[in-house]
């Protein structure tokens, strides 16, 4: 018998940017660990810094393309470089490699591969669902794609119990190969011969009118100092914090078997509790990874630990969906894959740099000192946030995220 999702060509899709995503976030666990075995905090800080700079460099080019070039084209040819690069990567590896910088020169292509796949994909939807109802398909991705990516770490930091990371790294090719399949029947329209005045017109169009949403840029502003200052030492610190202090690198993979599940529980959560006030609620949400960064700062017990890590789990991805929705809500259709490629430069431009300098602060400022100044910095941020939002007269507009998509509403 068909699955389910095989129903419908907009279910292809969304289940095939799940796994997109979810591959993403499961090599943002395990590659860290991999690293560690040729390096330490400044090797991985350097590999994932090569990705995030890469992706903030190049995505502005490719929301500017998303309407311009086949977007199946795009979207298959960005997860067949994910393929590529971990194949290389593990090959590496496995071959003795004694250097780190072969993994940063293909970290900078997956970047780019990210970078071209993200604001293509709301082209995607757009094609695929008529516009009296983008506004349930994308609250349906959206929350697809954060089940997914709870789900990604969740399996890395059960594999990496069993496994080394480098197997297990090899093992999440699987989650992009099963994505282009899904991708390859899906008719995801063929840019116009004449897509617009050109690219440079296109992204001063774009800006404009992302910068007349007050509310965006600010919350962009914030999310990029959110990934300078908590994530990157998140990702690079947190593995060194479990192999130095908590007793070996699989502990941090029951760390983030229990981000994974929190991660799971915030997106199902947005199907069940509502806010009136969708900024309060995701700016309160990303201060819940505050205990997450005292744990590792004071290398608290592992119940702590997993306590900590679930709630930070689910603060992410409750913030995460609630964004995307605002976002689809408030952006105008033909826009909304430029504003998209601006408001993901501004939410991780800083990320490179982030990730670059957490393994020389570590060392500087000692691991104690250093979460104890993000969690600090992250809960003086979100209070200052509310405070500036509840001044706001923009606000996102409301976005119905229990509609369903009937088979007849899916272009075929």
């Amino acid at each position: 018998m068909a699955l389910s999702w095989r129903a419908s060509l907009f279910r292809r899709f969304a289940v095939s940017n799940g796994l997109s995503m979810a591959g993403d976030q499961y090599a943002q666990v395990v590659l860290p660990l991999a690293i560690l075995s040729i390096g330490g905090a400044v090797e991985v800080g350097l590999a994932l810094g090569a990705r995030a700079l890469s992706t903030t460099a190049f995505l502005l080019l490719g929301g500017a393309i998303a309407d311009r070039v086949p977007r199946a084209a795009v979207l298959i040819a960005a997860n067949a470089v994910k393929v590529l690069v971990q194949v290389s990567t593990v090959l590496l590896l496995l071959g003795g490699v004694s250097s780190v910088w072969p993994i940063v020169a293909l970290q900078c292509g997956y970047g780019a591969a990210v970078a071209a796949y993200l604001p293509t994909t709301n082209g995607v939807i757009q094609h695929l669902v008529p516009r009296s109802r983008l506004a349930s398909a994308n609250a349906q991705v959206g929350i697809i794609t954060s089940l997914a990516t709870g789900g990604g770490p969740l399996l890395a930091g059960g594999l990496l119990v069993v496994a080394s990371p480098t197997v297990a790294l090899l093992v999440g090719v699987a989650a992009f190969v099963v994505a282009i399949l899904l991708l390859v029947k899906v008719p995801c329209g063929r840019a116009p011969r004449s897509a617009g005045p050109g690219l440079v017109r296109d992204m001063v169009t774009s800006w404009n009118a992302f910068k007349e949403l007050t509310w965006l840029w600010s919350g962009v502003l914030f999310l990029g100092l959110f990934q300078f200052v908590v994530m990157g030492l998140y990702y690079v610190g947190g593995p060194l914090v479990a192999d130095e202090r908590l007793g070996g690198p699989d502990v941090w993979g029951f760390i983030a078997a229990a981000y994974g599940c929190g991660t799971v529980a915030g997106s199902a959560l947005t199907l069940r509790w509502r806010t009136s006030n969708p900024l309060h609620a995701f700016y309160c949400a990303l201060v819940l990874m505050v205990p997450a960064l005292l744990c590792l700062g004071w290398a608290a017990p592992l119940g702590w630990q997993l306590a900590a890590h679930a709630l930070a789990g689910a603060g992410i991805a409750y913030a995460s969906v609630l964004w995307d929705l605002s976002v689809q809500a408030s952006a105008e259709p033909e826009y909304v894959s430029r504003i998209s490629a601006y408001e993901w430069l501004g939410s991780t431009a800083l990320r490179p740099l982030g990730l670059a300098i957490a393994g020389p602060v570590l060392l500087g400022l000692g691991i104690t000192a250093t979460f104890t100044a993000a969690a600090v910095l992250l809960m003086a941020g979100g209070g200052l946030m509310l405070v500036i939002t509840s001044l706001m007269t923009s606000r996102p507009k409301e976005l119905d995220v229990g509609a369903e998509l009937s088979q007849e509403e899916v272009s075929e």
